[in-house]
Formats: C-alpha cells, sequence, structure tokens
C-alpha cells in the first residue's frame, strides 16, 4: 500500500499523479464526498478497480455501493485472507473488462469503416449497434432509448411506388420475427429531413444458444444514384428528345 489518504479529493489527487492498480475505499470518508461516489469517480475518471471496506451493512448502503461497480464489498474487521483473494479477483477482473472494451472499441472501429450501413437492434427493437455509414446514408443518429419501433412511427421509413410495404413488414420488424429479407428497396427519410434515400436492405435475426431471437441485425448500402439513373434511362426511352413528349414505344405501351 504505497499511500494512505482520509478523503475524497485527496484520493483523486493522487490517482490524478499515477494510476494505482487498485483502491481499498471506505463508504464513510472525511470532507462533503463519500466513498460511493469516489468509487464512481475512480471507475468513470480514472478506470482504477475498487474495493468496499466498511462497517456498514444496511440495504440502502449496499445497494448504492454495488450500483458503481466494486471489485467486492467487504465488511470491518477484514479477514486478511479474504481481502488478500478479494483483491487479486478484482484486479483480474478489471484486466477482463478492460480488455473486453478494447475489443468492443476495435470492433465499433470495424464496423465504422465498413462502406454499408449496419444496424443491430436487440430483442426490444432498442439500438445497439448504428456504424458510421447508416449515420451518413439514413442522415440519422439514434438516441440511447430510440427502438425500431418509434422510428416507423414517426415515418422513418416512407412507403413509395417501389416499397409498398406496411411498417411491420419492413426487413428490421420482419428479421425481429425470424423472417429474412434479402435485398429490399425501401425509401428512408428521416423526420427532419426532405431529402429522401433508397436504399436496397437485408435484414437477419440474432439467435442465442437454444435458437431464440435475440436480436436483429439489418445491412444496407445507398442505391439511389442507381434508381435515378434507371428513372433517366426509363424516361429517355419513352420520352422524345426533341419535343418532349411520348414517343412510339410509350404510344404502344399506353395503347396495351
Amino acid at each position: 500500500v504505497p499511500i494512505t489518504v482520509a478523503s475524497a479529493a485527496d484520493a483523486v489527487a493522487v490517482c490524478k499523479g499515477g494510476r494505482p492498480a487498485l483502491a481499498l475505499v471506505d463508504v464513510h470518508l472525511k470532507g462533503d464526498v463519500d466513498g460511493i461516489e469516489l468509487g464512481r469517480r475512480l471507475r468513470e475518471e480514472f478506470d482504477v478497480p475498487f474495493i468496499f471496506l466498511t462497517a456498514y451493512a444496511d440495504e440502502e448502503t449496499v445497494a448504492r455501493a454495488g450500483a458503481v461497480g466494486p471489485g467486492a464489498y467487504l465488511l470491518k474487521p477484514v479477514n486478511v485472507d479474504e481481502l488478500r483473494i478479494a483483491i487479486e479477483v478484482a484486479i483480474v477482473r478489471h484486466a477482463a473488462e478492460s480488455q473486453l472494451r478494447a475489443q468492443m472499441r476495435w470492433m465499433r472501429g470495424v464496423l465504422d469503416a465498413a462502406g454499408e450501413g449496419i444496424i443491430v437492434v436487440d430483442r426490444a427493437g432498442r439500438f445497439e449497434v448504428f456504424n458510421e455509414a447508416a449515420r451518413r446514408i439514413l442522415d440519422y443518429s439514434p438516441g440511447p432509448q430510440d427502438r425500431v419501433g418509434q422510428m416507423i412511427d414517426i415515418a422513418f421509413f416512407l412507403p413509395d411506388q417501389a416499397t409498398p410495404f406496411l411498417p411491420e413488414e419492413l426487413p428490421l420488424a420482419r428479421a425481429l420475427r425470424g423472417e429474412p429479407s434479402d435485398r429490399m428497396d425501401i425509401y428512408v427519410r428521416s423526420a427532419g429531413s426532405t431529402e429522401g434515400v433508397f436504399v436496397s436492405a437485408t435484414g437477419r435475426s440474432l439467435r442465442g444458444d437454444q435458437g431464440e431471437i435475440t436480436g436483429a441485425v439489418l445491412t444496407f448500402r445507398d442505391v439511389t444514384a442507381m434508381r435515378r439513373t434507371q428513372e433517366r434511362l426509363a424516361t429517355l426511352a419513352t420520352t422524345d428528345g426533341l419535343t418532349g413528349l411520348g414517343n412510339h414505344r410509350a404510344f404502344q405501351e399506353r395503347l396495351a
């Protein structure tokens, strides 16, 4: 134990000077900030694992302490062997959590580097992944509470002549029911935008170990330019270039 301090302010100063391997924190400290709030700061600001050492075992204190994610919660007087084990477990657990966070950052970097839009939702339809391409194509960045249904309710997906789908037939909604979708052309417009885009979307279910549906993934690409080109070619094929009127082909199609 290289240093012992009596207040949260002193503990924060120590962490600013150099991150310790672990902190043993009493719930009641000198000053306005108690040990539970200090534990939250140790985790969020300095990524330092900590163990609570306290004489208090009331339900309210235990609940508050548990909410900030300590490595352990030990009651005084502390058994030295139990403390040693708790320290070793807390350090190993923190290392595993740090490795998991690094892997998540790596995975999100890969997803953001992808050229296609990728959206992942959980079983309740809450967004878990909304990569950079999806934000760019859809001109939308969901909040932490956004759900698929809420987005559909605000007319995020708008039907047009090419996409006569009811909201429940859209690829992501179908995937949550276990129904795959392949390369559906959908016209999409975010709530605050007047210009929409055409996307070609594929939806798939995500399943757990027992085969249960745990979420869904939607991949899509912007095909607006291709659709506009197709529309121009169709217009050229049925329109006289000089007058702008329908040509003989258009006449025959209309007559038929």
